[in-house]
């Protein structure tokens, strides 16, 4: 937490919104059966095995009769603490306190999101995910959730020295490091199920991380980016003029949607790929729409925007319109 919060300070204007974390409460967990040894252990290791399995055997009787009872309550209890918890991540939650970016830190297993296609949704509209340190050993299971990460956790072995080679020296998650990361010790997740047409690799090793002999690709680091990118600009009445002039400012616009527009500024040539949307009873308005397509007889927009004004009914329901 003290480096995501270093993190942060130092990428200002971010701020961290909230912590989540699962709740303070103590489950109880059934005894661990031994780990049963290879069929050509040595006899005995096998006897070994025998009798810790009797004692296992004994151990959760007890636990079954004078445990589990509290164990089951207590996990009930857990349960419904942490989807309270997790309320904060559902789409709508997300949307009104405007959550730009997620991170899943010391996550795994099933976290029970409450919406968890809808979180999915929320990435592919503009919302961003980052997830490190077991985010792939989350939600394995979950389709909506691995078809986003496009990467599932596969295990590990002891931790080790690595070379990481980098994908891509120009994202900031290089972090000026630059070709070569070499860590003197780490344990290497190893990493399935990803595409790699899908993916934009950040860091990545030539070889499985215990086995140098196995010569590969093995997944580090990467992102994707999930819809088409392209970002579209809608406005009404008043706020037409807002967004054509936003749009006009901002490059990164690929289209604007003015419904009943009364924009001055507008030209035959911006802002680009322009739809003018006004009722045919909106007489001022349907002569000012007239007027932005009008600047330039030849030009495609003012051709297609014409031709739609006067396919365009009226934004009112019939059933809504008095008559005298």
């Amino acid at each position: 937490m003290k480096t995501i919060s270093a993190a942060a300070q130092k990428a200002q204007p971010g701020d961290i919104v909230t912590w989540l974390h699962q709740p303070d409460i103590e489950v109880p967990q059934a005894p661990n059966p031994p780990r049963k040894p290879a069929d050509d252990a040595p006899q005995a290791e096998l006897d070994k095995y025998t009798a810790t399995l009797a004692d296992h055997k004994k151990a959760m009787e007890t636990w079954t009769l004078q445990v589990k009872p509290e164990a089951d309550r207590k996990q009930t209890e857990f349960n419904s603490a942490m989807a309270k918890t997790l309320e904060a991540l559902s789409p709508q939650a997300l949307r009104d306190n405007r959550i730009d970016a997620v991170i899943f830190c010391n996550t795994s297993g099933a976290l029970p999101l409450p919406d968890l296609e809808g979180f999915a949704n929320w990435v592919k509209s503009g919302g961003a995910f980052i997830g490190m340190h077991a985010g792939s050993d989350t939600l394995k299971d979950a389709l909506p959730f691995t078809d986003m990460l496009c990467g599932t956790f596969d295990g590990h072995g002891p931790q080790v020295p690595a070379t990481l080679n980098a994908g891509d020296k120009e994202h900031p998650a290089n972090g000026n490091i630059g070709d070569i990361w070499t860590l003197s010790q780490e344990e290497m997740y190893l990493i399935k199920n990803q595409k790699r047409d899908q993916v934009r690799s950040v860091w990545f090793m030539r070889h499985h991380p215990n086995k140098p002999e196995e010569k590969g690709f093995f997944p580090v680091a990467w992102v994707r980016g999930l819809g088409d990118g392209r970002l579209a600009v809608l406005g009404h009445s008043m706020a037409s003029d807002i967004i054509v002039r936003f749009a006009q400012a901002a490059p990164d616009v690929a289209a604007t949607i003015a419904v009943s527009m009364f924009s001055p500024v507008v030209t035959a040539t911006t802002p680009r790929n322009l739809l003018v949307i006004t009722g045919e009873w909106e007489g001022m308005l349907k002569r000012e729409a007239l007027r932005a397509v009008a600047d330039d007889a030849n030009h495609p927009r003012a051709r297609a925007a014409r031709t739609l004004l006067y396919k365009v009914a009226t934004l009112l329901p019939q059933a809504g319109i008095a008559t005298e």
